[in-house]
């Protein structure tokens, strides 16, 4: 228990998985930095943010030729 402190435990209700809440910060306790938190930084700037952003909406907008990718390729290998 000392090596992951617990704030809470929560569940879905209808389901089976237990939710643990960590206690403490957990970027320090996984990665460690002097000076800072890079990893913080890289992951919750509004940079990091702004630029997964824009490749979801890549993706949104690529997603129909995806789609059609894939059935096309069923289609070659049922056929």
């Amino acid at each position: 228990m000392d090596l992951y402190p617990l704030r809470s435990l929560g569940f879905k209700v209808g389901g089976n998985k237990v939710l643990p809440v960590f206690s403490g910060d957990w970027f320090e306790t996984v990665a460690p930095e002097p000076g800072g938190s890079p990893l913080l930084y890289r992951l919750y700037s509004q940079e990091a943010k702004e630029s997964r952003d824009g490749r979801r909406e890549m993706a949104k907008a690529n997603l129909a030729q995806v789609v059609a990718g894939l059935e096309a390729e069923l289609i070659a290998v049922a056929g």
